[in-house]
């Protein structure tokens, strides 16, 4: 392991999450009117991630 904040450590992860903030949250941060329904949106991003 190496210093925090390292993306070499976690490379898919990493490649994952700005994957999820381009296509779902950057330009979209007013849709969101309270933090469960930006909750409920990562968790069908997700979903249909996996399985679409």
């Amino acid at each position: 392991m190496s210093h925090k904040g390292n993306s070499l450590d976690n490379g898919l992860m990493e490649g994952f999450f700005d994957i999820l903030k381009r296509e779902m949250f950057y330009g979209f941060e007013k849709n969101f009117k309270s933090l469960k329904e930006l909750e409920q949106a990562i968790e069908n991003y997700i979903y249909y991630y996996n399985h679409k």
